[in-house]
């Protein structure tokens, strides 16, 4: 199937973007490389003043809410966090983890590599979808936080540690900077750049237009 990235532009709407490791291996079930990978993102949003509306890195791949601030950049930040990752993850795994390694260094044939990469760490390129109303937004927030549960890692939301859902409920991730919202453009369509972050109120309350439930969905309306 032929891809339509060029048709959707990074910079005038919220991107939900998914990346996965090969095989599916949980990489970022050790601490030290799921941190070093969120630092990472961290330090490029900021150099391409990107917006980040949420995110969830789970073992072995990334959902993501993302605007850029240029047409064409999110494919730069995802082909500079990955290779970030990389680098650190064959250092990891060579010095801790042979397995795991061997794994990556299989798929170089499968993805006919050429003869000095040694290892593919990423699936190639990354799924895209263009976020256009707040229902949508809301969804696609909503999947993310709650993938650790669906996946079995955690029993609440609030107890994993590499999601954007503490933003969401007054708190603070503590590794990459979340803007929470969405604001209509001139256009009359919703969108985040720009959205103050949004202002809650007391437990499971916000003073905007979500709400966190003690189940941790984001829903319509404000509750003060």
């Amino acid at each position: 199937m032929k891809r339509r990235r060029y048709l959707i532009d990074d910079s005038m709407q919220p991107i939900f973007v998914t990346t996965t490791i090969v095989q599916w291996t949980p990489v970022f079930s050790d601490i030290a490389l799921a941190e070093h990978a969120l630092n990472n993102l961290e330090a490029i949003r900021v150099g391409h003043n990107a917006i980040i509306f949420g995110f969830a890195l789970m073992p072995d791949h990334l959902h993501m809410l993302i605007q850029t601030e240029k047409k064409g950049q999110l494919s730069v930040i995802m082909k500079k966090w990955k290779s970030y990752t990389v680098k650190y993850i064959i250092e990891y795994c060579q010095d801790n983890n042979n397995e795991w390694l061997a794994i990556f260094e299989g798929n170089t044939k499968k993805y006919n590599l050429p003869p000095f990469r040694k290892y593919q760490i990423w699936q190639p390129r990354f799924d895209e979808k263009a976020v256009r109303d707040e229902r949508e937004f809301l969804a696609k927030l909503n999947y993310m936080h709650g993938n650790p549960i669906k996946h079995n890692l955690v029993d609440e939301c609030g107890d994993y540690p590499y999601s954007s859902y503490a933003d969401y409920i007054g708190g603070n991730n503590g590794y990459v900077t979340v803007q929470c919202g969405f604001q209509e453009n001139q256009y009359g369509e919703k969108q985040g750049r720009g959205h103050n972050k949004l202002r809650h109120a007391g437990r499971g309350a916000v003073t905007a237009s979500f709400w966190i439930p003690r189940s941790g969905a984001v829903t319509r309306g404000a509750v003060n």
